[in-house]
């Protein structure tokens, strides 16, 4: 047979094998509030990596997204506004064939804009949204204020007296977060300790241990390693849960590594770490 025809044949197949691995999934929205001509964008997670598959700019107070989607996994997508050089949080969803979501928004805070979802963990992530929704609303609108300061100064400001205020701004702007950030945490929390462990109440743990790791004074550790410890030994070695115990416990982790690191010469009986010369081996 001639080669490219083999090549062809090929291809077509292969083509074909990924359409019968894909369905669709529909999202629509009804907004109010929200201004016109903004950006739409939807991304598809992989970890807390996105990669942008569709975008759209609003006109009227509607918008309509049809996209593939695996006919055998569930997949975790983020929906964002962009506006200019301002980008907002991003709203979680989750989706699989034949998914039809609706969302309902009254303003540009889309982190707590309803969701209508037939999905398990959309409906554990409202649960969390609902616990704190005012928060939330007031943690966007900070967020964008910081960022609208950023953007108008991207560089310092020369003026002394300039540059006095937008520090105190910043600062003001940050501590407000950081206050918020905390009472939210107080309520993912409380609702954690009602919920069964699967894939959101793992994120919100690692979110949780984020804080531990960095926040200054975090008034809740003792309450996220009690979470922690409900982990099973399977669970425990998962790779979300790997990157939560390095948070929650850096040094332990850091001295778990090197100890995996730990070889023994064969010939003298000294033991190295990672040393680069016996790995194990005779000298």
């Amino acid at each position: 047979m001639n080669c490219r025809k083999v090549v062809s044949a090929v291809f077509l197949l292969l083509v074909s094998v990924c359409m019968q691995a894909q369905g669709t999934c529909v999202i629509e929205g009804k907004v109010k509030n929200v201004k016109q001509g903004v950006c739409l964008n939807l991304f598809r997670m992989e970890g807390d990596v996105g990669n942008s598959i569709a975008t759209d700019t609003l006109q009227g107070d509607s918008f309509r997204f049809e996209i593939p989607i695996s006919k055998t996994d569930t997949e975790r997508l983020s929906l964002m506004i962009r506006d200019g050089n301002l980008y907002s949080m991003g709203l979680s969803l989750w989706a699989k064939e034949g998914s039809h979501i609706r969302l309902t928004g009254e303003d540009m805070n889309i982190y707590t804009w309803q969701v209508e979802s037939e999905m398990p963990q959309q409906k554990i992530w409202q649960l969390f949204v609902n616990d704190s929704r005012d928060l939330w609303n007031h943690n966007q609108e900070n967020r964008m204020e910081h960022m609208r300061l950023m953007r108008k100064y991207p560089r310092k400001p020369d003026d002394k007296e300039v540059l006095a205020k937008v520090v105190a701004l910043r600062d003001s702007l940050e501590k407000v977060e950081n206050d918020l950030d905390i009472r939210i945490d107080s309520n993912v929390i409380a609702r954690m300790k009602q919920l069964p462990i699967e894939e959101v109440w793992m994120d919100k743990l690692k979110s949780l241990a984020i804080g531990v790791r960095y926040t200054k004074g975090y008034p809740y550790r003792k309450e996220v390693e009690e979470l922690y410890a409900r982990l099973t030994d399977e669970q425990r070695e998962t790779p979300e849960a790997l990157d939560i115990r390095a948070y929650l416990f850096p040094a332990q982790t850091v001295a778990t590594q090197e100890q995996a690191a730990m070889v023994t010469c064969l010939t003298c009986k000294e033991t190295y770490t990672a040393c680069p010369i016996s790995r194990g081996k005779r000298c």
